[in-house]
């Protein structure tokens, strides 16, 4: 049957600062996750950052964010944060303005619901939202996509930016 968008909504995210690590692909980054370096990048960067600066809870889940802002393709790991949290040494950061996200529940299992953003700005443009396609996001490791249903289905959250 294959992968399927189950719920599509809008929410204010407000001001966020994206702390993580750049990678050149999404391959590079997953494939370094394998290496005691990146398996706990994200632990790493929560323990660096106050727990107060690590904001919206739905949000606070690992990011896989995929940019391809001016022709360039860049895929980050990490997490949102409060607009103005430190940025611990050996990561970067994206500044994001107060603006709303639109979201996608992908339904499937865990080797389907993987690489549907283009079906999901496609539904999201055909429900009337109007997203900016340059910038998107993969939300890792929340319930919903570590908890299987009974049919032993998981929901990635995929979700695109509407003010950029």
């Amino acid at each position: 049957m294959g992968a399927e968008i189950i719920k599509v909504y809008k929410q204010n995210m407000g001001s966020k600062r994206f702390i993580g690590k750049k990678y050149s692909s999404g391959s590079e980054a997953w494939t370094g996750f394998d290496t005691d370096e990146n398996w706990n990048l994200i632990e790493k960067i929560k323990n660096k950052i106050p727990t107060e600066d690590i904001t919206l809870a739905e949000l606070n889940s690992t990011i896989g964010l995929i940019s391809e802002e001016n022709g360039s393709f860049e895929y980050w790991l990490g997490i949102f944060t409060s607009p103005d949290a430190t940025v611990p040494e050996g990561f970067q950061y994206l500044d994001f303005p107060n603006g709303e996200i639109c979201v996608c529940w992908v339904y499937g299992s865990q080797d389907e619901y993987f690489g549907q953003e283009g079906a999901c700005g496609e539904r999201l443009e055909k429900e009337g939202y109007k997203i900016y396609t340059g910038l998107c996001f993969e939300r890792y490791f929340s319930p919903r996509s570590e908890t299987p249903d009974e049919k032993g289905k998981y929901i990635l959250d995929v979700g695109f930016f509407v003010n950029r």
